[in-house]
């Protein structure tokens, strides 16, 4: 969430939203201090391999699996030099990872896709709601929308995605969906495709296309998340604490940037374990 009190307007990207629904104060504190935010390994990887894939599909010459590899390599060689959470990933296998994932999107996730669309395609639009006085937007970036509307979103993982579960709870999904229906980049608003190209973490190459929809339903339906949530945030201001959730494994200092602000603060790491 990011309040302009000079326009009047309140911005929500869906990685906000995720927070928001996972735990709230987690999301107020990445609005107050979104330096605190830090790249992991995990992230950085991902980071490096979209850019890759960016740069074969923007390409006019060169579109060679070396070409992907080379770029994405590089790309991670640059950004691991700034500081970054470690997760557990083999420092010694990161780079054989990049290849295998770059192998992986190459052959088995570019022949899908239909060329001649938009990369990294930024969206910041109104959706006709007024919260407290603010002009509701949503913002965010697609990895890539096809000519025929096909929305792409590219994913490096640790083990495969259930189809179902996407289906169910993806919130990035239906933004996405809503942006490409309000731009009419989508042609049929009662079927937007959204496509996860995902490359699992491994040596062996391995990819996987995991192929959801979204509706008017699903849009209607975050609509009403975003009113619900910004009519908390709005209302309660970011200068007090909102709802704190800590069920589930995210609430822990390997994925939580704010834990030493929040339950780190309170409780210690040998009271989180057994004894």
């Amino acid at each position: 969430m990011k309040i302009d009190n000079l326009t009047k307007r309140v911005y929500v990207r869906q990685s906000w939203l995720g927070d928001m629904l996972m735990c709230p104060e987690r999301a107020r504190l990445a609005t107050v201090h979104p330096h605190m935010r830090k790249n992991s390994d995990a992230t950085i990887i991902g980071t490096a391999l979209h850019y890759g894939i960016e740069t074969i599909l923007n390409s006019d010459t060169d579109i060679s699996l070396e070409k992907l590899v080379a770029t994405s390599v590089e790309e991670y060689q640059r950004l691991a030099l700034e500081p970054y959470t470690e997760t557990g990933i083999d420092k010694d296998k990161i780079i054989p990872y990049i290849q295998s994932m770059s192998e992986a999107w190459y052959t088995k996730i570019m022949p899908e896709i239909e060329f001649g669309g938009k990369t990294e395609h930024r969206f910041v639009l109104p959706i006709g709601v007024i919260i407290g006085g603010y002009d509701v937007h949503i913002e965010g970036t697609m990895d890539y929308i096809s000519p025929s509307g096909v929305i792409w979103d590219w994913k490096t993982a640790g083990r495969a995605y259930s189809a179902e579960e996407k289906q169910r709870n993806a919130v990035q999904a239906s933004m996405y969906a809503m942006a490409g229906v309000i731009e009419k980049l989508c042609p049929n608003e009662n079927f937007v495709q959204f496509n996860y190209g995902i490359m699992i973490r491994q040596e062996k190459p391995k990819a996987q296309i995991v192929s959801i929809h979204r509706n008017q339903e699903h849009i209607v339906w975050l609509r009403n998340q975003i009113i619900t949530t910004l009519q908390m945030g709005v209302t309660l201001g970011t200068e007090n604490k909102w709802i704190l959730n800590d069920q589930g494994h995210l609430c822990s200092p390997k994925w939580c940037n704010f834990w030493s602000m929040c339950k780190g603060a309170t409780v210690s790491d040998s009271s989180m374990r057994l004894q």
